[in-house]
C-alpha cells in the first residue's frame, strides 16, 4: 500500500499541531499549578494520549488494522 500526501496537507498538518502545542503550552502556563508538577505531567500526558488515538484513528482510513499496528 502507498499512501501519498500533498506537501499542502502535510504543511496544515503541521500547523495544527503547532498550534495545539503552543496552546497547550498557553495553558500549562495559564491554568497550572506550579507546586503541583503532577497536575501538569497528568496535563500533558493526556494530550499526548489524545493526538496518539486521533492518529490511529485517521490512519484506520487508510487500511482497516493499520492503526493498531501503529500503535
Amino acid at each position: 500500500m502507498v499512501i501519498a500526501s500533498s506537501m499542502e496537507l502535510i504543511e496544515s498538518t503541521s500547523l495544527v499541531m503547532a498550534r495545539a502545542v503552543q496552546n497547550l503550552h498557553k495553558l500549562i502556563e495559564t491554568k497550572c499549578n506550579r507546586n503541583n508538577p503532577i497536575e501538569t505531567m497528568v496535563l500533558m500526558m493526556s494530550f499526548t494520549t489524545g493526538i496518539i488515538l486521533q492518529l490511529r484513528t485517521k490512519l484506520e482510513t487508510f487500511e482497516v488494522g493499520f492503526g493498531s499496528n501503529f500503535l
